[in-house]
């Protein structure tokens, strides 16, 4: 699991972001599968599952 403010990429080729970077935005434990990532590239906030993204 990503903690909040870890940075992250996008690393599955199907998801729509792949290659986009970010930050881990929020997280929530009833959730611990996919966070809320914050963008960097249009600074919008996404649900993206854990399998899709790697750490920076």
């Amino acid at each position: 699991m990503f903690g909040v403010w870890t940075a992250v990429q996008v690393k599955n080729e199907a998801n729509p972001r792949l290659g986009q970077a970010g930050v881990v935005f929020a997280t929530h434990p009833d959730h611990p599968e996919e966070v809320a990532v914050k963008f960097d590239q249009d600074f919008a906030v996404v649900l993206v599952p854990i399998a899709d993204l790697r750490a920076l």
